[in-house]
């Protein structure tokens, strides 16, 4: 009987499709049909076989040789694989085991119970796989931490919030301490020169005043004076300037230290780099007057 070009097209994807069953079946045998007794199909590890001939309770894989009549012509014989019934004999399989492969609907139902379980698994964040910190190389880290800052427990770490309120109670303390004016503590090797300069702290502000003499020989980098140290930690790196005579005198916070960095000649328009006070001729001290506020 002839055929259509749609014929062979849906006998092309009925034999995609069953392939495509045969694959999820995977290995083993089984039926698509509740009894193999009126013939029907199998699929055997993975191959779909038509169950044709023999009787008995067993199924085995047998090759048949065929061959087609068409139009009064004898056309070449081809051979098939067939699964056949038969009694208990080497390489069969008994019939009581062959399982009934899944419908359609029911492989739709596991699949779908597949993809929620796994969903369920990217969505959940306490740790469903049971990693510890050893197993991403961090073994030797605390397993505590707290936001206070005087814990003392090395197997205890602090937290930001534990930093900042360390760094607000070191203000408040520090500001306690030095409440009113006090004294600076003139450099070792200038403790002889003529100085008057104290320095208070009051609420967020720090203040500085006096007067000091800056002697002729100086070299750029030399300590001036200090302040007990953390008594200002913010100002860690600030410049002051200072008029002394002609001279323009400048002045960094390093830490607790006050050091003097150069001076230029106000008047000398030409001259920006900051250097010491002897050029050759000028041979005077000078008395830098300072009074400055800072916020901390």
């Amino acid at each position: 009987m002839p055929t259509s070009i749609e014929t062979w097209q849906f006998l092309s994807d009925a034999i995609r499709d069953l392939s495509a069953i045969c694959k999820i079946a995977g290995t083993g045998v089984y039926k698509l049909q509740d009894s193999l007794n009126d013939g029907g199909y199998v699929i055997w590890n993975g191959e779909l076989l038509q169950i044709s001939g023999g009787s008995g309770s067993y199924l085995r894989k047998v090759e048949q040789t065929s061959g087609v009549d068409y139009e009064g012509e004898k056309h070449p014989y081809y051979k098939d694989v067939v699964a056949e019934r038969c009694g208990n004999t080497s390489g069969a399989v008994p019939q009581s085991g062959v399982k009934n492969i899944n419908t359609i609907s029911e492989i739709s139902v596991a699949i779908s119970t597949l993809v929620d379980g796994l969903n369920k698994h990217v969505a959940d964040k306490e740790n469903p796989h049971k990693v510890t910190k050893s197993h991403v190389g961090l073994g030797n880290l605390p397993n505590s931490k707290t936001d206070s800052y005087d814990t003392p427990n090395g197997n205890v770490l602090v937290t930001a919030t534990a930093v900042a309120n360390l760094h607000k109670f070191a203000k408040k303390t520090y500001v306690a301490k030095t409440s009113g004016w006090h004294d600076v503590q003139i450099a070792e090797d200038l403790d002889w020169i003529s100085h008057s300069i104290k320095y208070k702290i009051e609420g967020s502000f720090f203040a500085i005043s006096g007067k000091i003499a800056i002697p002729w020989w100086l070299s750029p980098g030399a300590t001036l004076f200090s302040i007990p140290e953390n008594t200002a930690p913010i100002l860690n790196g600030t410049i002051l300037f200072g008029i002394a005579g002609d001279y323009l005198i400048k002045i960094e916070f390093q830490d607790n230290l006050f050091v003097y960095k150069g001076c230029v000649i106000i008047s000398n328009n030409n001259k920006t780099v900051f250097s010491g006070l002897w050029d050759g001729s000028f041979v005077n001290d000078l008395n830098l007057v300072i009074n400055t506020v800072f916020a901390i």
